[in-house]
């Protein structure tokens, strides 16, 4: 594929031991009792705290470098700002609720001349500053030191840079760490052209180094290491670095280095007194107590730091790591053999010597269940509470707090309201939206269960079967995600409450998009269903082209005389969409697939595969050799018999492939536009070149809109108030906060206008006319490709808006068909396969689905 590279501006994520739970699941209060428990008293109760280190100056920065318990009590945080050392050291002495400055003695740090920016405006000067930085339970304190020193002439900017390592003791004694890790790169010299390149491309004069933001697309820059060689073989062993530190004492340091390896380092000289390299490779390094734990993902080291012998390994706490991909382990060690980590799912200990977890936060009742939400540092403190420093990333937002755990023994275990979602496959919208939804509804239990996890044999057929039965036997659950689900099957059998009383009124104070609203209204005038989101389908291309497209066959007229017209290096579709191109089209044409009893039209969708068909054969032809090759191979893969077909795949975005357009290296691009983020890069595109445009993607059905993030809930719900009450929740502006800006538009009007308003808007200086940075590639040539991100105009936003408000038909939503046709039609495109037999096909294994 070409190689595209896309840049934001500054400013802007085995089976189990049957000793331990599944993933991060597991039970148990903090005194041995089961927290996922419904009844009963006692539970650690979450607090919000805010963010008190946070700047309260809107022009400067604040971020916590690293943040450690003393033995004494005291929290401590080294956070980096904009003072002038360029971080400041926070102590907290009730738990991590108040802070204030530290009485550590800084004043030796004067000497290294940190913060002391002398650069001139081209970038000319000196400048120095500290990072990874590590403390020890007395207050002790290591970093990186690295001066820097820039100059640019005739264009080109140079910088030298010089790597130093310190400890700055408790009672503010400073002194170097000559470190003698091997093959350590302390000094490095960079060059880089920061002249505009031939693209009117401009450097990004914002960076300290001067490197200009071409230079970071292209592989011009020249990196020289210490000993003068141009660093360019690929040796990793001939330049290592440091990529973690830990400070067991003033005399003991551990370093994890690029190269797999982790040392013990005493501070007085330098040297190394103990190597672990059991390990390729380092996830991640942790030093609770006098054990240190190394994880590779397949395992995680134990390592006794009096002896610096290894004790154990635990495969079961790596695969803890390796299937949550977001735990964060504690440097705190309780009773001599118990850790703590947490993750989505709550917090943990678990004991190192059993190799057992045990569940003592459930995450269901705490904002750790966010699926955006991501624990920065887990302090479990000496009284027995335990403080997190949290990030979450819902939506479009982000929030940054301190969240409290205090064990309550008079809190029930769970409240006494619960609520089921049910997922055919994870959702991350879904679980975003249950986790907004438990923040503001505490006195409700929230779970969301998924079909089909990937972890086992359950296919898709499999899930909706179970469910089907569950539903129908009354036990099911209450909300249900009905993507990849068959709505009209649900509401025909009466298995879907009628949520009129809760959407109508919506539609009414004209909250939502009313037409969108009512897709799954029915003949008696209830509404079963409302998608949270859609997606709309758009082609892409330019104007005179645009102009020819009215419906599927004059693609097929386009591609044929493209082949007349062909140019080298251009193709009509990115090559690898030819593939995809069978399931990328369906979305405005399969509901013609179907008569008004639901039976299927043969002939409609043999006049849709023979078009496919013919724009396949016209394309494939004018693929360059090598194209021709890839896609042979790849041809294999989706003729197998084992290849799954899911229609739910197909359909991307296709607004990132303009670009294409814009080279003359691609004719067209389709697929479902997917939210404002995807106006964005397409508008940015429409500004560089006025001749691109976009339209409503024709096909035999017109004014298409996919419905997506389905939600209705279950006709036999024990708990229907409740599931009304999430439903409300779900379509308001408030809750649909938690959808992104690149997951579909929300269906909420006020969210709908308000993700298409520039956050920058209002700010001091603003320019709507003012870069927001961007993005650029290299075509098969060589030549360099630039553009300029933009907020789109009013003029844009009107366009995308009067499109949507012609939207009127719901795209064919019943993912399990349109699997099976795409399936079975897949060989009539790219095979030997006639359009008839597999026609035919299609015919025998919907009637035997619909049987079931």
């Amino acid at each position: 594929m070409k190689r595209m590279k896309k840049l934001t501006s500054i400013g802007l994520v085995l089976a189990m031991t049957v000793g331990l739970l599944a993933g991060c699941s597991g039970s148990g209060s903090g005194n041995g009792e089961d927290a996922s428990t419904s009844g009963g008293k006692g539970r650690y109760v979450e607090e919000n705290w805010g963010d008190p280190l946070k700047s309260q100056d809107d022009n400067s920065y604040s971020y916590i470098q690293t943040m450690k318990q003393l033995s004494d009590g005291t929290i401590r945080a080294i956070v980096s700002d904009s003072s002038d050392r360029g971080f400041s050291v926070k102590d907290s002495t009730d738990g991590g609720k108040t802070w204030g400055d530290a009485s550590m003695d800084l004043s030796a740090l004067d000497q290294l001349n940190l913060g002391d920016d002398n650069t001139d405006d081209d970038g000319n000067g000196d400048y120095a500053y500290v990072g990874s930085m590590t403390i020890d339970v007395d207050g002790d304190l290591a970093f990186v030191y690295t001066q820097t020193h820039s100059e640019t002439k005739d264009n080109v900017t140079s910088v030298d840079s010089t790597e130093k390592y310190y400890l700055l003791t408790k009672d503010g004694k400073l002194s170097e760490i000559a470190m003698e890790i091997p093959n350590l790169q302390k000094e490095q010299h960079y060059e880089y052209d920061s002249s505009e390149d031939k693209t009117g491309s401009k450097t990004d004069d914002s960076a300290d180094s001067g490197v200009s933001v071409e230079s970071e697309t292209e592989d011009d820059g020249v990196v020289i290491n210490e000993n003068g060689d141009s660093d360019n073989n690929g040796d990793t062993e001939e330049s290592n670095g440091i990529q973690t530190l830990k400070l067991k004492d003033a005399e003991n340091l551990y370093v994890a280095d690029y190269n797999g390896a982790v040392y013990h380092v005493t501070t007085a000289d330098g040297k190394i007194t103990a190597t672990y390299n059991d390990m390729n490779f380092v996830n991640n390094m942790y030093l609770c107590g006098d054990k240190l734990l190394l994880d590779d993902y397949e395992k995680v080291y134990e390592y006794d730091t009096a002896t610096d012998k290894k004790t154990a390994e635990h495969e079961a706490l790596a695969s803890v790591i390796t299937s949550k991909g977001s735990v964060t382990i504690a440097d705190y060690l309780k009773d001599g053999h118990t850790i703590y980590y947490s993750c989505t799912e709550g917090i943990y200990t678990y004991d190192l010597d059993k190799d057992t977890s045990e569940q003592i936060v459930d995450g269901n009742m705490s904002s750790l269940v966010s699926p955006s939400g991501n624990v920065e540092y887990l302090i479990p403190k000496d009284d027995g509470q335990i403080l997190v420093k949290f990030s979450d990333y819902t939506g479009d937002t982000s929030e940054e707090s301190f969240l409290n755990y205090a064990y309550d023994k008079d809190a029930a275990k769970r409240p006494d309201k619960e609520l089921t979602i049910y997922t055919l496959k994870d959702d991350y919208t879904i679980r975003t939206l249950a986790a907004a939804y438990q923040k503001a509804h505490p006195d409700v239990y929230v779970k969301v269960e998924s079909g089909v996890s990937g972890d086992d044999a359950v296919t898709t057929s499999d899930a909706i079967r179970t469910l089907n039965t569950e539903v129908m036997g009354g036990n099911g659950p209450d909300i249900l995600l009905m993507d990849g689900l068959p709505v009209n099957s649900y509401v025909e059998k009466g298995l879907l409450a009628d949520v009129s009383d809760t959407v109508n009124p919506l539609i009414s104070d004209g909250k939502l998009f009313d037409k969108i609203a009512q897709t799954y209204k029915g003949d008696d005038g209830k509404i079963y269903a409302v998608p949270m989101t859609f997606k709309v389908p758009i082609v892409i291309g330019r104007k005179s082209d645009l102009d020819k497209l009215n419906n599927l066959s004059d693609f097929a007229s386009l591609a044929q005389d493209f082949v007349k017209d062909h140019k080298k290096n251009e193709n009509f579709i990115e090559s690898y969409s030819l593939y995809s191109m069978v399931g990328d089209m369906m979305y405005t044409n399969s509901a013609s697939w179907f008569k008004e009893d639901g039976s299927l039209d043969s002939d409609s969708l043999k006049s849709y595969l023979n078009d496919i068909k013919t724009i396949y054969n016209a394309v494939y032809e004018t693929l360059s050799d090598k194209d021709k090759s890839d896609m042979d191979q790849m041809k294999q893969y989706y003729a197998s018999e084992d290849y799954e077909m899911d229609a739910s795949w197909y359909g991307s975005d296709p607004s990132y492939m303009a670009m294409y357009i814009m080279a003359d290296m691609n004719r067209i691009a389709y697929g479902n536009m997917a939210g404002t983020s995807s106006l964005g890069d397409l508008a940015s595109i429409m500004r560089k070149d006025a001749d691109i445009n976009y339209k409503a993607l024709p096909g035999s059905v017109q004014n298409v809109y996919v419905p997506s993030e389905i939600i209705g809930i279950n006709a036999k719900s024990k708990n229907i108030d409740t599931a009304k009450e999430f439903y409300a929740f779900a379509l308001s502006a408030d809750g649909q906060k938690a959808i992104d800006s690149y997951s579909g538009f929300p269906v909420n009007k006020e969210r709908f206008d308000a993700s298409l308003v520039d956050p920058d808007a209002g700010t001091e200086g603003y320019d709507p006319n003012e870069s927001k940075g961007g993005w650029g590639m290299t075509d098969d040539d060589g030549n360099e490709i630039f553009v300029d991100s933009y907020w789109p105009t009013d003029d844009q936003i009107a366009q995308l808006k009067n499109l949507i408000d012609s939207l009127d038909t719901p795209s064919y939503g019943d993912y399990t068909i349109l699997s099976t046709i795409l399936k079975d039609s897949m060989n009539a495109i790219i095979g030997d396969t006639s359009v008839d037999d597999a026609v035919e096909q299609v015919v025998k294994d919907i009637d035997i689905y619909l049987s079931e």
